[in-house]
């Protein structure tokens, strides 16, 4: 949960940092929440257990991340969305590039996601609104096909300050089956390091799936069946995905008798992700 980095273009986020309303569109929001519901239903078969688990105020979800990212944020925002209506609205971060270019980013904020940074979280909270976060982010979300049951966050631990700082209770989302929706080829994270895109990107893996290598050999050998080859790579494969919202961590009170702020942030972090780790590690579809 970073501050908005520099962009090549000039970025519409700044001025609107501490306003996460301000590009929300409620039209917009419920034909997506709607259409998206639908599409990963039948595409994905998805399936969501425990939303009888959310609590009643304002909280912080925390997800694990799988095979881009997009099935997982979809198929949960579609559902939460088609759920609740515009009566409880979920905002969510994420990272700054895909909310800051022109028409795929005004698609997103639309629907309520907001450039990730501690002030737009805090904002979304003070407004009365949940906040969903995948503190993993690249990392989680290109892991390579090998790791399907891990959950990785890295060193990433705003979420929990988040969660201290706000005082809200977190909810744990796991989910399985979207890391085969795209195949991650391993050593992203090598490749990432070499380029040096963690100082320009903010990206720690490199954003790369099979499908797109296949499509960059098909385009180098015959570029006439380039836009095909493209296409095909940017349709996720009908993987099945389930979603299970896990029991509220009121990480506030579970750790404080921890004295230590370092400590204690680390103590909140292992039962959050704990939670998680061992949910996607035994959870199977209905």
């Amino acid at each position: 949960m970073n501050a908005a980095t520099a962009l090549p273009f000039p970025s519409p986020l700044a001025k609107r940092a501490r306003d996460v309303d301000a590009d929300f569109d409620p039209v917009r929001f419920t034909t997506m929440s709607r259409a998206a519901n639908a599409f990963c239903r039948a595409w994905f078969r998805f399936q969501l257990r425990g939303f009888e688990r959310i609590p009643e105020g304002p909280c912080l979800f925390v997800a694990n991340h799988s095979g881009v990212g997009l099935a997982d944020v979809l198929c949960l925002l579609g559902e939460l969305g088609t759920r609740f209506g515009l009566e409880r609205r979920v905002v969510g971060l994420m990272h700054s590039f895909p909310v800051s270019i022109p028409v795929f980013g005004d698609v997103w904020r639309g629907v309520g996601a907001v450039a990730a940074s501690p002030e737009a979280a805090k904002a979304a909270f003070s407004r009365g609104h949940d906040v969903l976060v995948y503190p993993g982010g690249d990392v989680d979300a290109f892991r390579g096909v090998h790791r399907p049951r891990d959950v990785v966050f890295g060193s990433r631990r705003g979420y929990v300050r988040l969660a201290l700082e706000m005082n809200v209770p977190i909810v744990p989302v796991a989910t399985i089956g979207t890391h085969w929706t795209y195949l991650v080829p391993p050593g992203g994270e090598a490749i990432s390091r070499a380029l040096g895109l963690k100082e320009r990107a903010r990206l720690e893996t490199l954003p790369m799936t099979a499908g797109l290598l296949a499509a960059g050999a098909v385009a180098a050998v015959a570029p006439w069946a380039a836009p095909l080859a493209l296409a095909a790579a940017l349709v996720p494969n009908p993987a099945r995905v389930t979603t299970e919202l896990l029991a509220p961590i009121d990480v506030t009170t579970r750790t404080a008798g921890v004295k230590d702020p370092g400590e204690r942030i680390e103590a909140a972090h292992r039962l959050v992700h704990g939670a998680l780790q061992d949910a996607v590690s035994t959870m199977r579809h209905a």
